[in-house]
């Protein structure tokens, strides 16, 4: 039996633990690829038809699941959050008192709270830290919350979301919220980490040779290999804060933990039930600063459209994150294209990316430019006012902004022939003018 954490009804995380993705099921026969030669570097790619057999096993008994799960909102605050906050603050006081966190109930479940919050330096400043285990949830009950000053986090690493499930432990932070008189109008996502178990798969015969020999190609910035005792044992590529790759032996990640409640979960939600003889996992690691670049990215849209986001960052073709190839391309001559994508590679991305998927993402771009004639005029009123202040002059009115306004143009050689020539120049940008219009023909014509 998985198990389950003493406090709390056991009923609130009955979710299979590969939720927010499909599980592959264990219909086929377990791979055991310890005996196979895995790939290898070189120009020579050297597959044996035993070995692809062995890797088309793994759309049986591989399984997809989020294994960290970290996001940001914003709570709306009833009349009754008044009272219910007043418990926090109890505790929290006590907290201070003992220099240690304080236990609390809150709906049924055993949680502690902090004697401090969470936020440092220019990041936004929550007064409540909660834990459940290894789930943080912060919250704050000022009333006027924005994307750039949330009130609410949520924080489930990788041990709640395999033994609990990610999403099932987002849903009792809500009825957290909900009990203490919130309910969230907005969220979005900080991290989010899918990633695909395949017991059966040794990484150092099938994998690790062909990413130590420079057999891909990547956007990524950077790339790093790990090893332990002289072995191969963490391949990651990184981009910045934006997106990370690793390939890793999960099998000796898991046992080294001596975490037994770890370990028969991993067996019980991963592995199918069976303590393999080895094992790989391939995790995808997606930063806000990544998904902060399109419209669409509501939590609950990319939480129900995985395959989406892997598709986009794992292409089948042109350019991706990172493409496994059967041989290290020519680099030096740019012969990338030469190269076919690694068979196991394949299967390990179309794992990845048949998801179930409610309704494709379209991934358009913010349009940066399209800012609000509100914020506009804030910039305008902002760099006015500091220019009188930098002057000694006083504005009393808006008489008053036009004349500083005009004094400024003329003291930075913009007449009004230099304000319409280069309203020309960006409203052309725009769209929004088009020079032969202004040349009336019609008149020209006649004046001859």
């Amino acid at each position: 039996m998985p198990h389950r954490s003493p406090e709390g009804p056991e009923s609130e995380f009955s979710v299979d633990a590969a939720d927010g993705a499909s599980r592959r099921r264990r219909g086929g026969e377990r791979v055991n690829a310890a005996s196979a030669e895995g790939a290898r570097s070189g120009n020579t790619p050297l597959h044996s038809s035993q070995e692809e057999s062995e890797w088309e096993s793994l759309r049986d008994t591989s399984t997809v699941a989020i294994d960290w799960l970290e996001t940001a909102g914003v709570v709306v605050w009833s009349s009754r959050a008044e009272e219910r906050r007043d418990g926090l603050e109890e505790a929290v006081e006590i907290a201070r008192g003992t220099s240690q966190p304080h236990p609390i109930t809150l709906n049924n479940y055993r949680c502690l709270v902090h004697p401090y919050g969470m936020g440092k330096g220019r990041q936004t400043h929550l007064k409540f830290r909660i834990t459940w285990g290894d789930v943080t949830l912060g919250l704050d009950f000022r009333s006027k919350a924005s994307r750039r000053f949330h009130n609410f986090s949520l924080t489930v690493p990788g041990g709640p979301c395999l033994i609990h499930g990610g999403l099932a432990v987002r849903e009792w932070a809500f009825k957290i919220v909900n009990a203490l008189g919130g309910g969230i109008h907005d969220e979005w996502i900080r991290r989010l980490d899918v990633c695909v178990d395949l017991p059966g798969l040794n990484p150092r015969q099938d994998l690790f040779p062909a990413c130590c020999g420079n057999q891909f190609t990547s956007t990524a910035k950077h790339h790093r290999v790990d090893c332990h005792q002289g072995e191969t044992e963490t391949f990651t590529l990184s981009s910045t804060d934006r997106l990370t790759l690793q390939i890793y032996d999960k099998l000796r990640e898991a046992t080294s933990k001596n975490d037994p409640v770890y370990l028969q979960s991993m067996i019980d939600n991963r592995w199918n039930g069976t303590l393999p003889k080895a094992a790989t996992r391939v995790e995808l690691r997606v930063y806000r600063n990544w998904l902060a670049q399109w419209e669409d990215d509501h939590v609950e849209r990319i939480l129900s459209n995985l395959g989406s986001v892997v598709e986009r960052l794992l292409p089948e073709t042109g350019k991706a994150f990172f493409r496994l190839l059967d041989r290290a391309p020519d680099r030096k001559n740019k012969h990338q294209s030469r190269c076919e994508v690694h068979p196991l590679w394949k299967i390990i991305r179309e794992v990845l990316v048949q998801q179930e998927t409610e309704q494709d993402l379209e991934f358009k771009r913010v349009r940066y430019g399209a800012v609000s004639q509100r914020r506009l005029f804030s910039m305008i009123k902002s760099l006015l006012l500091r220019c009188a202040v930098e002057q000694n002059r006083t504005i009393r009115d808006i008489r008053g902004a036009k004349e500083l306004l005009h004094d400024l143009s003329y003291a930075n050689d913009m007449n009004d022939w230099a304000w319409y020539e280069a309203w020309k120049e960006k409203a052309s940008k725009h769209g929004l003018y088009d020079a032969a219009i202004e040349f009336d023909f019609g008149l020209n014509v006649q004046s001859f």
